[in-house]
């Protein structure tokens, strides 16, 4: 509709300024301009048609008008990629105790049964701990990542007299007593007895769990005695 009004009125305008033209040479009485004057009139409707066209006419839009003409998108900022979670350290079970917590313990049982052993303290390398009671008499284990003992064996080998053998016995009690908390010392030497009654030389060691901890009992000519705490 817009397009067809412009062409009609760019088409007259036109028309009338060429009118408009011969009426200077030659006058038009039939077409209103019979002197000059009506050609310049005709000059004047002929200028006002063509102003009138060019407000008719769409004016193309410029790069600018479009860029402001659309619609603004939202920007939506890239999604932060997760993070990279590394693998998990299990933590592996330990003890209920620390080195110190049993060598206190130890102790006080140690004298409570008028014996001379004491731990004074147990030598650590990274998670190695050891201490000896004795040349034949001694402890050896590790410690978890809590600081709490991983694994520990209560090592005991005599000199073929009676004596020393009741002396890995009784360290070998004192230290069940100790890694389970018991000041009772009757309670410390039936489990132990257990044990080594039930291991046969040249078969597999003997086992029980008792308080959530696994316990071991073996015996060879290279190491002697050999009492093996875990967790259960």
């Amino acid at each position: 509709m817009q397009d067809s009004l412009a062409g009609f009125t760019l088409l007259a305008s036109i028309v009338i300024f060429g009118m408009s033209v011969v009426a200077l040479f030659k006058p038009l009485p039939k077409l209103w301009m019979p002197d000059r004057k009506g050609a310049l009139r005709g000059f004047g409707v002929a200028a006002v048609l063509f102003v009138a066209t060019a407000i008719i006419i769409p004016q193309p839009k410029t790069e600018k008008g479009q860029a402001s003409a659309q619609a603004v998108q939202p920007t939506v900022a890239p999604a932060e990629p997760a993070a990279t979670v590394g693998p998990v350290e299990e933590q592996q079970p330990t003890l209920e105790f620390t080195p110190p917590l049993f060598a206190e313990r130890f102790n006080a049982l140690a004298k409570a049964a008028d014996k001379p052993w004491r731990i004074s303290a147990f030598a650590q390398e990274k998670t190695s701990i050891k201490y000896m009671l004795s040349d034949h008499l001694g402890f050896v284990g590790n410690v978890g990542s809590n600081g709490n003992v991983q694994g520990l064996m209560v090592l005991g080998s005599g000199d073929g007299t009676l004596g020393s053998g009741v002396d890995v016995f009784m360290v070998m009690s004192i230290a069940y007593c100790a890694a389970n908390d018991l000041i009772d010392l009757k309670r410390c030497g039936p489990p132990v007895l257990k044990l080594t009654q039930d291991f046969k030389e040249g078969e597999e060691a003997s086992k029980m769990v008792a308080n959530n901890i696994k316990w071991t009992f073996t015996r060879n000519d290279l190491m002697g005695s050999i009492l093996i705490l875990d967790p259960a």
